[in-house]
């Protein structure tokens, strides 16, 4: 069973124990792959907060981070806030020295605010500064990666769920698998892997997905991903001196 599932399924018991215990627990799962800053994650936090989800991009952080507050010590009790791929929030850390210091500097009363989150990254731990690691005195559980064998059963699952029968030709699974394996061992690079194979072939109007889809699709995540990092990750100043040495 992965990170987030197990997350999951915890805090699922959590709840249920919780109002079994007549305890106030009230959880947040945030996604920060689809929400990379802080700001992003708040805006979220925000709407689900309120029922009208009128905060939208452009509203002051300041804003923001008052009306949460304001919410959260109506809900009261203990608040967790999930932050899967907690990652993608690179050097932005304002958001883990914020929460745990609420209540310290008098911004929640009735509430307490406790964070999980979830990586693939094993050195984002050690990448976190020291006023952040200070002050959210972190526990770390760590996963092991999934091998090949475990990513083969877990996208042959899922190529059942997706696939028409027979399309797969019989080497894709085993290849997304040990090409995962290889890179991370994470199962969703795997299911990316399977997907965007699977997009190829129909676009090139395949009767089947082969083994020649699967090597495309890797160039074509590989590059993604890269992409993405140094979109979201590198300042300005630094992915101009990329380029520059791409030249050199």
């Amino acid at each position: 069973v992965g990170k987030t599932a197990t997350t999951h399924k915890v805090t699922e018991y959590l709840e249920a124990d919780a109002i079994e215990a007549g305890v106030n627990l009230t959880v947040f799962s945030i996604n920060c792959n689809k929400r990379d800053t802080t700001y992003k994650v708040i805006t979220h936090l925000a709407n689900e907060l309120y029922s009208e989800k009128t905060f939208k991009q452009g509203h002051h952080p300041d804003t923001l981070w008052d009306r949460i507050y304001t919410a959260l010590d109506e809900l009261g009790g203990s608040i967790l806030v999930v932050l899967d791929e907690i990652d993608k929030l690179g050097e932005d850390e304002e958001l883990l020295y914020e929460f745990p210091r609420a209540n310290a500097m008098g911004e929640l009363e009735h509430a307490k605010v406790g964070i999980i989150g979830i990586s693939n990254n094993f050195k984002f731990r050690e990448s976190l500064s020291p006023r952040v690691k200070s002050t959210l005195t972190e526990r770390e559980i760590q996963f092991s990666p999934y091998d090949a064998n475990e990513l083969r059963t877990i996208l042959n699952y899922y190529a059942d769920l997706v696939f028409y029968e027979n399309v797969l030709s019989d080497d894709v699974v085993p290849l997304c698998a040990a090409f995962t394996a290889q890179d991370t061992g994470d199962a969703r690079m795997g299911l990316d892997l399977l997907e965007t194979a699977g997009d190829i072939a129909r676009h090139e109007g395949a009767d089947h997905v082969v083994e020649e889809h699967v090597r495309i699709a890797r160039s074509q995540v590989d590059r993604a991903n890269t992409e993405r990092i140094v979109t979201n990750r590198l300042t300005v100043q630094m992915q101009t001196v990329l380029v520059a040495t791409t030249f050199l």
